[in-house]
């Protein structure tokens, strides 16, 4: 900690204590700490040279390494780390990528942190002694992002069109726009309609707006901070109607871009939809239905026939035939009776089975076939991270690049202002580059998908874009025979 007190409630700290090597010695030394001030419990770790403490109060944090030293030992005060994983429901383009990368690089208490832009997921890995989860979350805030904590393996939610603000605020743009546009042919007073067209461009560039704000907020630019400048600069020119047909093009690309990375997202979704969300389970009170994330190891689980396996586990009672080609891709059933091995979102046949749970679900081969899908999502080909360099670069060069179209004209060759100023807008119109960058990870994202649900893993977009120069394919079919017996099934 950088601070020699602490806060008045409990903390656990530790500290890493170099040279000790006497079993006796630690525990006189362990003894003689529990004696400070402010230390609730103290336990040195002897094989790790750990000490481990409880201290509340005013702990002088020093007093304790003193103590340590007046036995002959150093002591550094070790970095107590956790890692939490959230959802980012807002993170829909490489933008919101860079937002999350600048503010969390300026929080010194991150040690490190993994974005995959696919399934909105963050982990962050922290010291848990100093920050906590709800302090990201938080930092998060600053920056207009909406953060939720996940526990365990996360069902997707998908929410209906009406319920997305992005698709409201996009029809009452493009509704006020397109009526503006009918009824000035009908006669609508100039005033008026350029009082409707501002509307429309406020309600349209909400979302835009709140975006480049927050990239504002970490010194960065967007996609969306050339929206609210075009905006503006059109309002400026007086065109009104151009300005309110700009936002709702842009804010219409951003909801059809959002829905290309959902569909994408699907097939994650797909692969969770596997392993039912409830399970029956025998417990002391009798048979309940409960989450699969409630259950416990060792808990009896009953799989009535037709029903898939909510969890790995291992057969306790009864006998059936079980579908595993979701998980093993075995073509044919395979018998199960008490003993043998059962895996959660194969598909139990024909007897109902009590099955002993082993894993729980948040450890299951299906848990574990997802995550190695989402991590095949952040092992980037090169044209991928190509993609993300230049959706860096980019918006800075056409920022630089309107200025240059504004005022070389009019300064240095007579021109007048106002046109120049108007194809300068056209600049930050045309250079939208949001589906340029997100083109490569949702391709990648689908051909993931789409192969671990015919049971191919592919570890990443390198290994796929490696597969364009393959010339040969080697398949060895070890471990897909149901049983391994040959035996006479027909003679001539």
């Amino acid at each position: 900690m950088n601070k020699n007190n602490v806060d008045k409630k409990e903390i656990d700290i530790s500290f890493k204590i170099a040279g000790i090597d006497c079993a006796e010695c630690s525990a006189q030394l362990e003894k003689s700490i529990k004696t400070l001030p402010g230390v609730n419990s103290a336990k040195i770790n002897f094989a790790a040279s750990k000490l481990d403490l409880k201290i509340s109060g005013s702990t002088d944090l020093d007093n304790i390494k003193k103590q340590i030293e007046t036995w002959g030992y150093t002591a550094e005060e070790a970095i107590t780390s956790k890692t939490a994983v959230f959802i980012i429901q807002e993170m829909d383009c490489n933008d919101e990528v860079e937002i999350v990368n600048n503010k969390l690089a300026k929080l010194p208490d991150i040690i490190n942190f993994k974005i995959n832009l696919m399934s909105q997921k963050l982990n962050v890995e922290y010291a848990s002694d100093k920050i906590s989860a709800d302090d990201i979350i938080a930092a998060l805030a600053q920056v207009k992002l909406t953060a939720t904590f996940v526990k365990g393996q996360k069902r997707d939610e998908q929410k209906a069109w009406w319920q997305n603000s992005k698709i409201i605020f996009l029809a009452l743009s493009g509704g006020i726009t397109l009526l503006t546009f009918i009824l000035q042919y009908l006669g609508l007073p100039a005033g008026i309609a350029a009082f409707a067209y501002a509307l429309a461009i406020i309600i349209g560039g909400y979302h835009p707006a709140k975006a480049g704000l927050a990239a504002l907020k970490v010194y960065s630019l967007n996609i969306n901070t050339l929206l609210v400048v075009a905006a503006i600069g059109a309002g400026i020119l007086g065109l009104w109607e151009e300005g309110a047909l700009l936002v709702f093009v842009f804010s219409l690309g951003a909801v059809l871009e959002s829905y290309a990375v959902d569909k994408a997202r699907g097939s994650i979704r797909a692969l969770m939809e596997l392993a039912p969300g409830q399970a029956l389970v025998k417990r002391d009170c009798g048979e309940i239905e409960i989450p699969v994330e409630e259950i416990r190891l060792d808990d009896l689980v009953i799989v009535k026939p037709g029903e898939k396996i909510p969890v790995d586990g291992m057969v306790a009672a009864g006998s059936s035939t079980v579908d595993q080609s979701p998980i093993t891709g075995e073509s044919m059933p395979i018998t199960k009776k008490s003993g043998d091995k059962v895996y959660a979102a194969t598909i139990n046949q024909r007897g109902a089975l009590e099955i002993k749970v082993t894993k729980l679900a948040k450890d299951s081969t299906l848990s574990k076939i997802i995550h190695l899908v989402e991590e095949a999502q952040t092992k980037k080909a090169s044209y991928q991270r190509f993609g993300d360099k230049f959706g860096r670069l980019y918006t800075p060069i056409m920022f630089g690049l309107a200025l240059c179209v504004a005022v070389i004209p009019p300064l240095f060759f007579g021109q007048p202002f106002t046109p120049w100023l108007y194809r300068s807008l056209v600049v930050l119109v045309v250079s939208c580059s949001c589906g340029i960058v997100l083109s490569i990870p949702v391709s990648v994202l689908a051909a993931i998908s789409n192969a671990a649900r015919n049971g191919i893993l592919v570890k990443g977009g390198v290994y796929l874009e490696a597969l364009g120069s393959v010339k040969v394919v080697a398949f060895d079919k070890t471990g897909t025979l149901t049983i391994g017996k040959p035996q006479v099934t027909d003679i001539d």
